[in-house]
């Protein structure tokens, strides 16, 4: 093989692999660090927190605890725990059985009313569990007291929806005890 055959080869093999690439990301990361939508629904997959103190007392009244949802715009690991996991529970469960799940922006500005009823950050937030890494998933009672381990990062070795399952047994075993 010439040397001149073999490097234009090997710039068509390195184009392709790049377009492959782009493809593939293009395939399967559209969307990421954005809420997506389930057919024929309309708003966010896990809905935006907006208003602790109301889903507290939700919280409360159903005896479920509030799975809070950290997460960054972009974040990949965060998009696969969003749509494969947590959509997933909202869709499988009758209304009255689904668990009140709520997203927060770590780093967000957006504003929200807090548990105490004042206005804060979405930051805030997050400042006030420590959270540090997303995707993290906590479970909290209706005062706000963390319930379980945290569930901190994504889905690398398939066992995200067995931690996720056992916290969310744990957490509904602790607010039913404390009925």
């Amino acid at each position: 093989m010439n040397k001149s055959f073999s490097q234009r080869l090997r710039r068509l093999l390195h184009a392709g692999c790049a377009a492959a690439v782009c493809a593939l990301a293009l395939l399967f990361g559209a969307g990421m660090g954005t809420p997506v939508h389930a057919a024929g629904v309309s708003g966010p997959a896990v809905p935006l927190l907006s208003d602790w103190q109301r889903d507290a007392r939700q919280a409360q009244a159903e005896h479920k605890p509030l799975i809070l949802f950290f997460s960054l715009p972009g974040c990949s690991f965060c998009h696969v725990v969003r749509n494969n996991y947590l959509q997933s529970m909202l869709r499988e469960k009758s209304a009255s059985a689904q668990p009140i799940i709520r997203e927060i922006d770590m780093t967000g500005t957006r504003r929200v009313t807090g548990l105490d009823g004042k206005p804060t950050a979405e930051r805030e937030v997050a400042k006030t569990f420590a959270i540090r890494a997303a995707p993290t998933v906590i479970m909290i009672d209706a005062s706000g007291k963390v319930l379980t381990a945290p569930i901190i990062g994504g889905d690398v070795a398939g066992f995200y929806g067995g931690y996720l399952d056992a916290a969310v047994t744990e957490a509904e075993k602790k607010v039913s005890t404390a009925k």
